[in-house]
């Protein structure tokens, strides 16, 4: 009974990282979020950029800048008007504040999941679900992916690089295939124009 009711409590937990909670301002601090939970607050917009394949699981890039946090991390947030969360201020002598790698002005791309090592995505998601997610993570500390604008743009022309090498070779792909129809085609007329030439 005891494990049950344990499994309950870590799946509740696990869910109310992605429910929102109120907020009485835009600039708050990573550890200060009410538990009470209110829906979500997600537009129709917001929903649509994050698909599914955003938000999957996965494992750490080697193009990525990890960083791994002990709880309560020191920082301060603030989230724009995508819903993408940047820090804004590193308090003095926090845990944040012993990791070089961390500055303000870094978007929270990635975040730990509740178990495990793998990472979710927290584009758009908003400050609420940020710090519920760091509420929620089970052990001491919280691995965060940080990108500066920089590094957000060299990802994005990278990845602006990749899609239009992709569709080129779809592109050509197609046109072999365009072109080996049009071959079988004429020769399924040639065969007919001979099958009906015995007659």
């Amino acid at each position: 009974m005891k494990f049950l009711v344990l499994c309950l409590a870590v799946v509740v937990a696990s869910a109310a990282a992605f429910v929102a909670c109120p907020t009485s301002s835009r600039l708050v601090a990573s550890n200060t979020c009410s538990r009470s939970a209110s829906s979500l607050r997600m537009s129709d917009d917001d929903e649509d950029a994050l698909t599914a394949a955003a938000r999957a699981a996965r494992k750490a890039g080697p193009n990525d800048r990890v960083v791994e946090i002990r709880k309560p991390l020191g920082l301060v947030l603030e989230e724009n008007e995508k819903g993408d969360v940047f820090i804004t201020k590193v308090k003095d002598n926090s845990n944040a504040s012993r990791n070089p790698k961390v500055f303000p002005g870094d978007k929270i791309s990635f975040i730990s999941a509740t178990f495990g090592d793998d990472l979710w995505s927290v584009r758009g998601a908003g400050l609420a679900r940020v710090q519920n997610a760091v509420r929620v993570r089970q052990g001491d500390s919280v691995r965060l992916v940080l990108e500066s604008t920089n590094e957000s743009k060299s990802k994005i022309a990278a990845a602006a690089a990749e899609a239009k090498e992709r569709k080129k070779y779809e592109e050509d792909a197609q046109v072999k295939r365009d072109r080996l129809l049009k071959a079988l085609d004429e020769d399924t007329k040639k065969k007919s124009k001979k099958f009906f030439g015995l007659f």
